[in-house]
């Protein structure tokens, strides 16, 4: 999440800060040598729930599954674990069949999974 906080002067100045701001958005966008580099940049993986960038809960690499809102190293460990151990989840509602995982997760993380 970003959180940008106005100073009084970008208040009074707010059209040259909005311009600003869609610069940062295009350099994020399409980054040259000279953009300004920052963590700020969001993907549309990241973000998107959309079927074409969801997470197959079978093929997902560790990097993939740490996109997921509520999933850390570990459980992204503990799913590929139980993908070696088990084979192929059936459904996505399989993944609450690792310990920590449980509905309340799974609501944050069901709309971007797929199998």
């Amino acid at each position: 999440m970003v959180i940008i906080i106005y100073s009084n002067a970008q208040v009074k100045d707010f059209a040259k800060t909005k311009e600003q701001e869609e610069q940062i958005e295009k350099n994020c966008q399409q980054p040259t040598t000279n953009s300004l580099k920052n963590d700020a940049c969001i993907t549309a993986n990241a973000t998107s729930s959309n079927t074409a960038q969801k997470i197959s809960l079978n093929t997902a690499t560790l990097e993939e599954l740490l996109t997921l809102p509520g999933i850390g190293e570990a459980k992204a460990k503990d799913i590929i674990e139980y993908r070696k151990s088990n084979g192929n989840f059936k459904t996505i509602e399989d993944i609450m069949k690792i310990p920590g995982i449980g509905e309340s997760v799974f609501a944050k993380i069901k709309d971007y999974l797929t199998i």
